[in-house]
């Protein structure tokens, strides 16, 4: 027994001095090959921000501190276009103090990118580890590189966007769901609580499953650590609730915000809005359909309901960014999984050329400007996916692909 406790002991510290080591190589890369050629402008924007208000007391909402945080991007050289305003509340920008409190700015970013490439490559563990079917684990890699090149992770990193660190505290809550330990899924939710322009509808399809199956302890976790971080917050400057606000406003009407209907009107003037509408309803209608029958999906099935929640947002018409197309990425796991478990070899190479497709596609549009593929099309191919995916899993048709896995 002594030497079983002492062997698992020694795994465990190779293992912690293995990710301490990662880390390391991972921050001399990026602080030598990726920081001088990156925009980083998001993750400048809360760091400056942050750090003028713990070493000068100035409101991270102010003007004094945009001027200056505008001043330090532009003169990276990397960056051309309008800043934008600061839009995470004060309660969850003092999550960034541990980089805060990194001096220089090239530590603190290659520090960041680190987290959230280990962030990256522990989301896609952590949604293999859910998925049903026996995959390979040569398929692992595939998926990781075809994630490493697709365009919103590009845009995502090249920004130092939070949103890739706020997917795996999601990722993570859901696991932790599945496996009952619902007060960290509360904490996790907590911590993961904004940007809720993308993650809102997830949330509030979360929130009616929790109601539904009376798991009170999420809300629980979830409730307490939120106040304590607002409360935190409000010690820190009472009156930031305002400014804030006052920020999110301006970000929500920023030039780089697209919604459906601009789009619409773009293509048909008269008819645009109307079309947009349609698409809205439909939209929130398949939104509805999921929730009337919410109680019945058990843990193991919240990954697809996060897929479509988070798939379904900007055709409802709400002000969306390409670069939160980010947030299929769980979504696009499932259906690829779905093809691999149903098809092996046949699926293995139906999932190259979706990627592909995919990749050729988002790639396109992003570098020609066309905001119709991440705001539309993409999110409507995913939502058939999805669907596809349930069907598949309900009904068990054989199809054409059938025969040839069969074969091969």
């Amino acid at each position: 027994m002594k030497t079983e406790q002492k062997n698992n002991a020694w795994q465990y510290a190779l293992l912690a001095l293995a990710i301490l080591g990662g880390l390391a190589g991972v921050y001399l890369l990026n602080l030598h090959f990726a920081i001088p050629y990156q925009q980083l402008h998001s993750f400048i924007l809360n760091w400056n921000s942050l750090q003028r208000f713990i070493y000068d007391g100035s409101s991270p909402y102010s003007a004094e501190v945009y001027a200056d945080t505008t001043r330090i991007v532009i003169s990276r050289g990397t960056f051309a276009g309008e800043l934008e305003p600061l839009h995470l509340p004060l309660s969850h920008l003092l999550l960034f103090l541990p980089f805060a409190w990194m001096q220089e700015i090239g530590m603190a970013a290659a520090t960041w990118l680190a987290v959230v490439q280990f962030g990256l490559a522990g989301s896609v563990l952590l949604v293999m580890s859910r998925l049903e079917g026996r995959m390979s684990r040569w398929y692992y890699l595939p998926v990781l590189l075809f994630f490493l090149a697709w365009q919103p992770l590009y845009a995502a990193i090249n920004s130092g966007s939070e949103l890739l660190v706020q997917l795996g505290l999601i990722l993570l809550a859901l696991k932790m769901l599945e496996q009952q330990s619902d007060e960290y899924a509360g904490l996790l939710l907590a911590f993961a609580f904004f940007n809720l322009e993308v993650f809102g509808i997830f949330y509030l399809t979360l929130l009616i499953w929790l109601a539904a199956k009376g798991r009170w302890g999420v809300l629980g976790g979830f409730g307490l650590t939120l106040a304590l971080l607002l409360l935190l917050a409000f010690v820190f400057q009472a009156d930031w609730v305002l400014r804030y606000l006052k920020n999110q406003l301006e970000f929500w009407n920023s030039n780089d915000m697209v919604t459906s209907t601009l789009i619409f009107e773009g293509w048909l003037p008269a008819a645009g809005p109307t079309l947009a509408r349609i698409v809205a309803v439909i939209a929130l209608a398949l939104l509805l359909f999921e929730w009337q029958n919410i109680g019945q999906r058990e843990a193991e099935n919240l990954l697809w309901l996060a897929g479509l929640a988070l798939a379904v947002v900007p055709l409802l018409g709400i002000s969306y960014r390409p670069e939160w197309s980010l947030a299929a990425m769980p979504g696009l796991m499932l259906v690829f999984n779905r093809f691999t478990a149903r098809w092996r070899l046949t699926g293995f190479i139906l999932t190259v050329l979706v990627m592909a497709l995919l990749g050729w596609g988002l790639w396109a549009a992003a570098i020609a400007g066309n905001a119709a593929v991440h705001i539309l099309f993409f999110p409507m191919l995913n939502v058939a996916l999805l669907y596809w995916v349930r069907w598949d899993v309900l009904k068990k048709n054989r199809l054409w692909a059938d025969e040839l896995a069969r074969r091969y």
